[in-house]
């Protein structure tokens, strides 16, 4: 009986101390700075403590509490870089307090990278972080990994972008090769970006695995989620979609290339392997795109992205056979493997289209314009086996 008692002692301790591995920062140090407890909370910004939870990692799964208060210094100061960071076998769970852990972009300074970074990090999730202000920047939470490294299995959560005029190219988004498995749930944003080339989730660059779901997006002048170049694999479920303003070819969905002919950053291409399920699409105005494919500027190895009179015409006129055979051939797009169900459209119309456009010296072949591809999509209720990963 006591080696019983003992044993289940030692195993109620074990779990307990396992249990307890929960960290707290703050806008600003507090106390010690040591992150034991609230009242002596580390600088969120410290490297000493970040390296410290990363050596926790290796044998536990850690909580990072952020207390309520104004994260504004990862903009003022420096970004918050969750860098090299996490274990496949222990979660790093980044979690503010609820509705109060603000990070908030101030008008007046010179323009940032980011607020936030994670790259080269895996199994993290981050949770209850809320993003405000109109600075200047390009991104507000970035999502990447450098060139030969992973950044894998994080996910965005109960997270909110709203009054964020100043973002340049995306409040969040997942980009470059390396960066795959990525989930944002039921995340909300609304009022966000500077102009038509500022979007709310850019996806961009090889990026793979992406996951939107239950997510809310609200009054953008840009893309609202965006999977550019090689960015496949890709779902959007469950989401509510509303543009309220009269701006001309905003898109909600967008697969966009732009081709400009550098080596360095061109030669891109589409993926084609996509789900777009549950969603709620609402436009005050007919002028909105609800998935739309395009690619602007030069062609890609392979390809041939620029249309003579005669394919621009099997685009927009053609049977469907022909259209399938056209946008396999010239694209790289197959219809087959992109499937949309069981959406609602208020406002704006089912459509989904093929654009091509000539620019950046690229010369045309003759035809310039888009074509509807909706008839060829799978509209199948049963999932693509990569959806059930």
């Amino acid at each position: 009986m006591k080696k019983s008692i003992l044993f289940t002692l030692i195993i109620f301790l074990a779990l307990s101390s396992y249990a307890q591995t929960i960290r707290y920062v703050s806008a600003n140090s507090l106390g010690n700075g040591s992150g034991q407890s609230t009242v002596n909370a580390a600088d969120f910004l410290s490297t000493g403590f970040w390296s410290d939870i990363q050596t926790l990692l290796a044998t536990q799964p850690v909580t990072v509490k952020f207390i309520g208060g104004n994260y504004s210094r990862a903009y003022t100061e420096k970004s918050l870089t969750i860098g090299n960071m996490g274990n496949p076998s222990n979660k790093l769970i980044l979690e503010g307090e609820v509705d109060s852990a603000l990070f908030i972009a101030p008008t007046g300074y010179t323009k940032k990278s980011q607020l936030v970074k994670i790259i080269n990090s895996v199994n993290v999730t981050v949770k209850n972080l809320h993003f405000k202000g109109n600075g200047s920047t390009n991104y507000v939470l970035n999502i990447t990994t450098d060139i030969g490294k992973k950044t894998s299995h994080i996910s965005v959560e109960n997270c909110t972008w709203s009054d964020m005029r100043g973002i340049v190219y995306g409040a969040t988004g997942a980009t470059q090769v390396g960066t795959s498995h990525i989930t944002f749930k039921n995340c909300t944003f609304k009022r966000v970006g500077l102009s038509a080339g500022s979007h709310m989730i850019y996806n961009a660059y090889g990026s793979n695995h992406i996951m939107v779901i239950n997510c809310h997006f609200e009054d953008s002048p840009g893309d609202y989620v965006r999977f550019r170049d090689k960015c496949d694999y890709a779902i959007v479920k469950g989401c509510t979609f509303i543009h309220p303003q009269n701006i001309p070819s905003v898109k909600f969905i967008s697969m966009p290339l732009y081709n400009d002919g550098i080596p360095t950053i061109g030669n891109e291409s589409f993926g084609t392997n996509y789900s777009f399920t549950d969603n709620n699409f609402k436009s005050a105005f007919t002028n909105v795109y609800t998935f739309f494919f395009s690619n602007t500027g030069y062609t890609a190895p392979q390809f041939n992205y620029l249309l003579t009179p005669e394919e621009g015409n099997i685009l927009n006129n053609g049977t469907n056979a022909q259209k399938k055979a056209l946008v396999e051939t010239n694209f790289g797009i197959f219809p087959d493997k992109i499937r949309i169900y069981n959406n609602t459209y208020s406002g704006v119309a089912s459509n989904v289209y093929l654009g091509s456009y000539v620019n950046f010296g690229a010369v045309s072949k003759g035809w310039t314009g888009k074509g509807d591809i909706q008839a060829l999509i799978n509209i199948n209720a049963i999932p693509y086996t990569w959806e059930l990963e």
